[in-house]
């Protein structure tokens, strides 16, 4: 049986949430480019950065939230995310689904202890 979620732009050069589902995917940033995309919300040209991964033929519409992560960890020079590895992983959002990166935890120095 087909989902309906499998079918819309499952031809789009984008990862979008319904790609990952439940499942957190673990990539490595292999590039990142400026495209001019039509913002889903006022119809107008935008600029927007997009991630590229190795092995990975779609590449992740980054929005403000995740240039944020992608910053905190890693700088606002966009050419410092190459090589970054993260976590892809979905959240609720007001509008639904939606998309997240966050930076691989090594797990090293972290927690109480013992």
């Amino acid at each position: 049986m087909t989902k309906w979620n499998d079918v819309l732009d499952s031809e789009s050069k984008y990862l979008k949430a319904g790609d990952i589902g439940d499942h957190t995917v673990k990539v490595k940033v292999s590039g990142v480019d400026v495209e001019t995309l039509q913002d889903q919300n006022t119809g107008k040209e935008v600029n927007k950065p997009i991630l590229h991964f190795d092995g990975k033929e779609k590449g992740v519409v980054m929005n403000i939230t995740n240039c944020r992560t992608m910053e905190k960890h890693w700088g606002e020079e966009m050419d410092n995310w190459v090589g970054a590895e993260l976590e892809l992983f979905v959240v609720d959002t007001e509008k639904g689904p939606g998309l997240r990166v966050r930076k691989v935890s090594t797990n090293e120095g972290e927690g109480p202890e013992y």
